[in-house]
């Protein structure tokens, strides 16, 4: 946890990363099955902040050298929603790097090897798999990259149909074409109120109410995707498990970066770059325009920019800088977010103090919602402050979310450790009533 403070100067302390998900419960290769393997290495912060160099070395080492060449490795170095990738044990760090080493193996004619690897880059974001109807637009070797992109997946596929968790590379495909159906599960960021809205959404599974939304509307939801799909291009990005203004404030120069590689868009060709471009453009639309899976996309974009005469590309900067000051994009998340997982984060860790001190923060740097109460009373708790004023705490995260399951549940444990034996029955069987999965956890409470 310290490597989060640490990095406070240069990144303000997002705390969403790999490392946290693997230490919770999760259905099989519920995660990407690929970064399992990697963040389970020793030191692994050191090993993804490598990986996310390793663009900038493929093309610096593996490309024909030009004053151009070396500039736009160097840069790729520099990007800065790779470094945080990196530093974050997020899985867009070795997708990426994947992502450019086959770029690099296609340019030097070893199409089988290349396909191969964008598979593999898919075993880490799944989104990665909508470029595999894009290759064959490329032609001849497009056809035979996609063969072998097929065979990367396919077997895992396989595995994961074996396990029961059906023919998928990453379980969250669902959640998130359903959240990038409706613009008030965009803006929600993860927490007691976005438990609520999954609560409330009903039995379905998440790619059946996404169907049953778009059918609702269809021309909604082309005007949603294309808003989200312009919302790519947007600097610092949006983002939805990270507030990525705040965790890019101290690298905000670093951006114009971006924005170069974005423009790269302008010099679209037949070829596998232009391909992940337009897989990029299609996740966007389909899902949410995440500045997190962008960094997945950014070496096609800066291998096409590579290969686009300056002439073309400096209007595409400027078409970007336009877009990120005009666009009023709707699924910017809270402000705060950032303090409030590493308040989360705290609490997990037994330190309620430091949690109250990052939600105090996130409160000075605008969050408001559910989460923020709910974390702050579960704190007070464990510190064995005033009952009434943190049964008031959980009052207000009831008020901002009175169906959500978690604190309904941490409300009857705060309840029961007080002596408060029916008021605890009572919010017990109301967490319950919301998410049975519940019972096996509050047995002691409900069989009183």
């Amino acid at each position: 946890m310290a490597i989060h403070s640490a990095n406070r100067g240069l990144f303000s302390h997002p705390q969403v990363d790999e490392l946290e998900y693997m230490s919770m419960a999760s259905a099989p290769f519920q995660r990407p099955p690929g970064t399992y393997i990697l963040a389970r290495l020793p030191r692994p912060r050191l090993i993804f902040g490598g990986i996310s160099l390793l663009p900038s070395l493929l093309f610096l080492l593996l490309l024909p050298r030009s004053r151009k060449h070396t500039l736009f490795a160097g840069l790729l170095a520099l990007e800065p929603t790779l470094a945080l990738s990196g530093i974050q044990v997020l899985p867009e760090a070795p997708a990426a790097a994947l992502v450019a080493a086959g770029l690099v193996f296609f340019r030097r004619g070893e199409n089988r090897l290349a396909g191969f690897l964008f598979g593999a880059s898919a075993l880490f974001r799944g989104e990665l798999l909508l470029l595999l109807p894009l290759l064959p637009l490329a032609g001849k070797r497009g056809l035979t990259m996609a063969v072998f992109a097929a065979s990367a997946v396919l077997p895992v596929m396989a595995v994961n149909a074996a396990s029961g968790a059906g023919p998928t590379v990453a379980a969250t495909g669902g959640v998130n074409l359903w959240i990038g159906s409706d613009w008030e599960l965009i803006t929600t960021p993860p927490g007691v109120e976005f438990e609520q809205l999954m609560e409330l959404s009903g039995e379905d599974t998440f790619t059946r109410r996404a169907l049953n939304v778009i059918s609702r509307n269809p021309s909604e939801w082309v005007l949603r995707g294309l808003t989200k799909t312009l919302a790519f291009f947007s600097l610092p990005g949006p983002g939805r498990n990270i507030d990525s203004g705040a965790a890019l404030a101290g690298v905000f120069p670093l951006l114009a970066i971006t924005a170069l590689f974005l423009a790269g868009a302008s010099g679209i060709r037949r070829n596998p770059s232009s391909a992940f471009i337009f897989a990029a453009l299609a996740s966007a639309f389909l899902f949410f325009p995440s500045v997190r899976y962008r960094a997945v996309f950014l070496p096609a974009f800066a291998l096409t920019a590579l290969d686009t005469p300056w002439k073309k590309l400096l209007p595409g900067v400027a078409a970007v800088a336009a877009a990120s000051l005009l666009i009023n994009y709707p699924g910017h998340v809270r402000p705060g977010l950032n303090s409030v997982l590493s308040a989360q984060n705290a609490l997990r860790d037994n330190r309620p103090g430091q949690c109250l001190e990052s939600l105090a923060l996130a409160e000075r740097e605008g969050y408001r919602g559910a989460d923020l109460h709910n974390i702050r009373a579960s704190a007070m708790a464990m510190m064995g402050m005033d009952f009434q004023e943190t049964f008031l705490e959980f009052g207000r995260a009831l008020e901002a979310a009175p169906r959500s399951p978690t604190v309904w549940r941490n409300t009857a444990a705060f309840l029961w450790n007080t002596g408060r034996v029916p008021m605890a029955r009572e919010a017990a069987e109301k967490a319950v009533s919301l998410n049975p999965a519940l019972r096996g956890e509050l047995e002691s409470i409900l069989s009183e």
